[in-house]
């Protein structure tokens, strides 16, 4: 578990499930995953081994025992398996795969990209930047607070 998880895992009431993004060693591990846990389970093999779910500590628990399993990771909402020219029928997933929302730069990436190849439809342009925040958990800068999209 990266420190992220584990400290989010440690401060949520057991019953909890934590939005979770698992990455593994192999492609069958991802279909272990589902069958080890109640609930909805997003799978992907693409572009590594990796699964999606909203995990109770029990689960955690379990999943982190897989053989395979090489890391749970918080994943609050945005889509972990979002990639720009992945889906057939668009830029951005249809909602049943979306896992959750489409993040800031998923969003940038996904709306310059519709710019680039629809110019005559469409013109994205940024109107300002955000101030960002400093993660008190991982101590880190919002990677935001210092860039604008274009």
């Amino acid at each position: 578990m990266d420190a992220e998880y584990e400290y989010v895992l440690n401060h949520t009431p057991p019953e909890y499930a934590v939005p979770t993004l698992v990455t593994f060693a192999d492609a069958s591990s991802p279909d272990a995953m589902d069958a080890a846990v109640d609930g909805e389970v997003f799978t992907t093999t693409e572009p590594r081994p990796a699964a999606y779910a909203k995990l109770t500590t029990t689960q955690a628990a379990g999943v982190a025992e897989l053989p395979t399993s090489e890391t749970l990771s918080h994943s609050p909402g945005s889509n972990p398996f979002w990639r720009l020219d992945y889906y057939p029928l668009g830029v951005f997933p249809e909602p049943r795969r979306s896992t959750g929302f489409v993040d800031y730069e998923q969003m940038v990436s996904g709306l310059s990209h519709l710019e680039a190849e629809h110019p005559d439809q469409l013109r994205f342009y940024s109107v300002g930047e955000s101030p960002g925040h400093y993660n008190e958990v991982s101590a880190r800068e919002d990677p935001r607070a210092s860039t604008s999209p274009r």
